[in-house]
Order: C-alpha cells, then sequence, then structure tokens
C-alpha cells in the first residue's frame, strides 16, 4: 500500500504498473527543491512491507531495505533504514503534502506484510504519503546521511 506523491490527490499506488505513466515528485538535491519527474527506469521489487503509524493515525508504508528521514527537535537528523525503525525510540519527519508544515512523530508497527511494488531508479529522495496524499515522510533506497549531513534539517520543507 505505498503510495507515491503527485500534483493531484489521489496519490499513486506503488503496486500499480501505471503509476509508471506518471509523474511523481523526486527531491532534488542541488536544487533543495522538489521537482515533478516522469521516470523513464523503474524497478519491480518484491520485499516485505511495514505499517506503521503516527500516534494521530497516519500510516505510512515503508518497504524494507529504505532509508528514512528521522530527526529531533535540537536540529540532529539522520537517514535510518526502514527496518531499524522498529520498536526503536525515533522520530520521523512528518510533512504536509504542500511542504509548508512539518511535524516530529513516533511511528509505531502494526503489520508486516510481503508485496510487489514500482519504484523509480533514482539514488535521491524520493517523498511516500498516506493514503489521504496530505502528509508525507520522506524515504531513499539510498543512504543520504553524506550527501546532506550539512544542510539544515529544513531542506525539505518549507519553515512558516
Amino acid at each position: 500500500m505505498m503510495f507515491f506523491l503527485r500534483e493531484t490527490n489521489p496519490p499513486l499506488f506503488a503496486g500499480e504498473k501505471s503509476c509508471m505513466d506518471h509523474k511523481i515528485y523526486e527531491f532534488d538535491i542541488k536544487k533543495e527543491d522538489y521537482m515533478l519527474k516522469q521516470f523513464v527506469d523503474w524497478d519491480y521489487i518484491t520485499t516485505d512491507v511495514y505499517t506503521l503509524v503516527t500516534e494521530d493515525n497516519l500510516a505510512f508504508y515503508l518497504p524494507s531495505g529504505h532509508y528514512v528521514y528521522v530527526g529531533s527537535e535540537d536540529g540532529i537528523v539522520d537517514w535510518i533504514l526502514s527496518d531499524e525503525l522498529i520498536d526503536r525510540d525515533m522520530e520521523v519527519f512528518v510533512i504536509g503534502k504542500d511542504f509548508d508544515k512539518w511535524k516530529l512523530a513516533q511511528l509505531k508497527l502494526v503489520s508486516v506484510y510481503g508485496m510487489a511494488y514500482y519504484y523509480p531508479v533514482s539514488k535521491s529522495p524520493i517523498p511516500f504519503t498516506d493514503m489521504t496524499g496530505e502528509w508525507l515522510i520522506v524515504n531513499s533506497s539510498v543512504d543520504q546521511y553524506h550527501k546532506l549531513k550539512n544542510h539544515a534539517p529544513n531542506i525539505f520543507f518549507m519553515e512558516t
């Protein structure tokens, strides 16, 4: 049940082949901004997917082996494997779909299931949304820490 952020709602379901026909958001590290991009190359991946829920019942679906942008109120940020979020006291950046609001939230594991999904061939961060498309978390297929360690924590959202 993983969903990509696109320009309009509803978000794109990563499990349907038709998602490859649409532009989705990718974070361009050099431009420090989200860009709508039409990807040509996609991987078809089968792995475990974690259903993780915030205290206010936002559900996110993260594949095993992907990295997630985590942080703390004091500005410490990192990229953690989704597998390492399980039963750990860590907070993930949860960002509004318009990138204008954010919060830190702990994610609680509620289920694990096997899934096949499509994922663009990219070494840049790609947001995953909740089912409503209103909130997102920043995910990446590769660890982004070394590329982004010298950037401010607010690189992924606008301060209001």
